[in-house]
């Protein structure tokens, strides 16, 4: 890759609900670690939900960790998380489950879900060079949503 590009990765709100835990942060960031994936399962507890989340935080430990790196090339790593974004699969939960899609828009700061363009929007953005500074990080692209997915999250576990 030439001096100015860029690595943009695309993680999820989701990877923001998982806590820092240096157990499992390390093999998040190295999952080419012998045994890696196995810790990985037990962490999740064979729960296809909870190891999404996971491989979530893992793109964002990932970027953070490779920012150095990649600033030394002249290039750069972010990632992007969306939220509740519009696409087919979305729509379809949303005729399956209109309920829960309703109360998520609802309790979302921005009063509505996303739309492909919301992240098209921001891929190009961090992309451009009006973006030169910034690297190693994740943009929540999510209407606020992440924000109070922890106190939902705890309500739904009561």
């Amino acid at each position: 890759m030439d001096k100015g590009g860029v690595v943009l990765l695309i993680a999820s709100m989701m990877g923001h609900v998982v806590p820092p835990n240096p157990e499992y942060d390390k093999y998040l960031q190295e999952p080419d670690l012998d045994g890696a994936i196995d810790k990985l399962v037990e962490f999740t507890n064979n729960h296809s939900d909870v190891a999404y989340n996971f491989s979530k935080r893992g793109v964002h430990l990932m970027v953070r960790k490779n920012a150095q790196e990649f600033g030394k090339k002249g290039l750069r790593i972010l990632s992007v998380s969306p939220g509740i974004i519009m696409t087919p699969m979305a729509k379809k939960a949303a005729e399956a489950h209109p309920e829960q899609m309703n109360y998520m828009k609802s309790v979302t700061p921005a009063g509505r879900n996303g739309e492909p363009e919301d992240i098209a929007n921001a891929v190009e953005f961090l992309t451009s060079d009006k973006a030169s500074f910034i690297t190693g990080t994740d943009l929540l692209v999510d209407g606020g949503l992440a924000n109070i997915l922890p106190e939902l999250m705890a309500k739904r576990e009561q």
